[in-house]
């Protein structure tokens, strides 16, 4: 069953860390207060004392590009070209294609 992924509003993040930097609560008390999950409420305040990523701003998920956006048009269009030719490449081929 795939998890279901919430996404934090800025203020409620804001808020948190404001609570935390006050001190006086710890970090799974101000959690169930403000219904954030200890892990990212743990990171997003390791972050702001740090001050090395915003942490307001949301991270990606996933791998880095290995192609820029540019490189992707170009494989798609000649994929779409190729397609449209009668000319389908299976993933096995176009993967030959576009490392070698």
């Amino acid at each position: 069953m795939p998890r279901k992924r919430t996404h934090h509003y800025e203020s409620v993040l804001e808020n948190a860390v404001q609570k935390l930097r006050r001190g006086g609560k710890s970090t799974y008390k101000v959690t169930k207060e403000v219904g954030i999950p200890y892990s990212t409420l743990k990171k997003i305040f390791r972050l702001a004392k740090s001050n090395k990523v915003s942490y307001k701003s949301p991270s990606k998920l996933g791998r880095f590009p290995v192609f820029t956006e540019e490189q992707e048009a170009i494989m798609a269009d000649h994929l779409s070209n190729m397609s449209n030719e009668f000319y389908g490449l299976t993933r096995a081929q176009f993967c030959e294609i576009r490392h070698g």
